[in-house]
């Protein structure tokens, strides 16, 4: 299928992209050859490489330095306080779809979500005998809300935060957040190799802030 196909492409291009700076370190030995005939080869392959990583690292360090920063500024999950309950408000867009692990593996026996088929009404979903049985609401019933949003920013960054909070009086519980570089202005030059995301999934300290944010809305309210 074209799907695949494109795929398959794409995870090519993210593991093998370093290669395209190939093309211009060849064009600038070249202009070397022409420019500084004295020089051995060698020479100008290595001045050639450095020009051209050198200018890479131009758009790609500062950019990257940002995201770092950014990163810091997001700072760990942060549960404020603890509650109690067994559904929840999940007011997240994929909350028909993705969002049925909150019942399947986080442990609420309910929640409620925006309505797909009524723009003013509500769906609430529940687990019963392992599956999920919907009802559509008028109100919502949930004393605690769980919020996700998606921004996305310039330089390829883009910041997913996840919030539980009182619904009455809008009280923070807890938060989390996690972004990802895309490796900006040299992305199409670096794919993965330029890219980095936090928390990071890779050290311990890192899969520990991730796993904290997955189950933000769990450790919350369940006690768990």
């Amino acid at each position: 299928p074209a799907a695949c196909r494109m795929m398959l492409l794409g995870l090519l291009w993210a593991a093998a992209a370093p290669l395209l700076l190939l093309l211009p370190a060849a064009l600038l030995a070249h202009g070397l050859q022409r420019a500084r005939p004295a020089w051995s080869h060698r020479r100008r392959r290595a001045v050639a490489g450095a020009l051209t990583l050198a200018a890479v690292a131009t758009l790609w360090v500062p950019e990257r330095l940002h995201f770092a920063q950014l990163c810091t500024d997001l700072g760990p999950p942060r549960v404020l306080q603890r509650a109690q309950a067994d559904g929840i408000f999940l007011d997240d867009p994929t909350a028909n779809s993705f969002g049925t692990r909150y019942l399947y593996d986080e442990g609420f026996t309910w929640m409620e979500a925006r309505s797909i088929y009524r723009r003013d009404a509500f769906t609430r979903y529940r687990k019963v005998d392992g599956r999920i049985v919907t009802e559509e609401i008028d109100s919502l019933t949930a004393a605690y809300a769980v919020q996700s949003t998606h921004e996305v920013r310039d330089g390829g960054v883009s910041v997913q935060r996840t919030t539980v909070s009182e619904r009455a009086s809008g009280r923070m519980l807890a938060s989390a957040a996690m972004a990802h570089f895309e490796g900006g202005r040299a992305k199409w030059v670096l794919g993965a190799w330029g890219s980095a995301s936090c928390p990071s999934p890779i050290s311990a300290e890192g899969s520990a802030a991730f796993q904290a944010a997955y189950h933000l809305a769990r450790d919350t309210l369940r006690g768990r």
